[in-house]
């Protein structure tokens, strides 16, 4: 058993000019991680306050981890290639994040709160199950790539997207 986890977890942490990096990957015997709170305290001697970087790719969970909500140097959260159907209201907590991967998801839509996200400039969206974007996202001005590929937007949605949206790169 290592940090709460059964088989194979691999936690990197990296510390390169005072910049922290989490990486947990290969979790396969889980469906819903619910540890990380607990795998921070023990994985080092710094705060959990102070991780920049979360990589939770590939962990097969469901529902967000309560403690991601905590981290609020976050910059970059990759959450791709998991079970997730929902991206809860708190994402708008995490002011400062600059990249968000959501791709290869379950996920139908977006919270409104994704406009509180303004240092947001990378979006990953691509294969999931969107059908439209909220209004909100024209909040994010400083967001110059979203990747929409492989969700069922109808082409009169991209098209409203590409309104709300002039300075970003959209791929889809």
């Amino acid at each position: 058993m290592f940090f709460g986890f059964r088989r194979h977890v691999r936690i990197f942490l990296t510390i390169v000019f005072g910049l922290f990096s989490v990486q947990l990957q290969a979790n396969d015997g889980y469906e819903t991680f619910t540890n990380l709170k607990e795998a921070l305290e023990h994985a080092s001697s710094f705060s959990s306050s102070n991780v920049r970087i979360l990589d939770l790719s590939r962990q097969k969970f469901a529902v967000f981890p309560k403690e991601i909500w905590e981290l609020k140097k976050l910059v970059i959260l990759n959450v791709n290639t998991n079970q997730l159907d929902a991206l809860p209201e708190k994402i708008g907590r995490l002011k400062g994040l600059q990249m968000l991967d959501l791709s290869h998801n379950r996920l139908t839509t977006l919270p409104s709160e994704i406009g509180q996200l303004h240092n947001l400039t990378e979006l990953y969206l691509q294969y999931n199950r969107i059908k439209t974007l909220p209004e909100e996202i024209a909040r994010l001005q400083n967001l110059r790539k979203l990747t929409l590929y492989e969700n069922p937007i109808p082409p009169q949605e991209l098209d409203k997207i590409r309104k709300l949206l002039p300075n970003c790169e959209i791929r889809f």
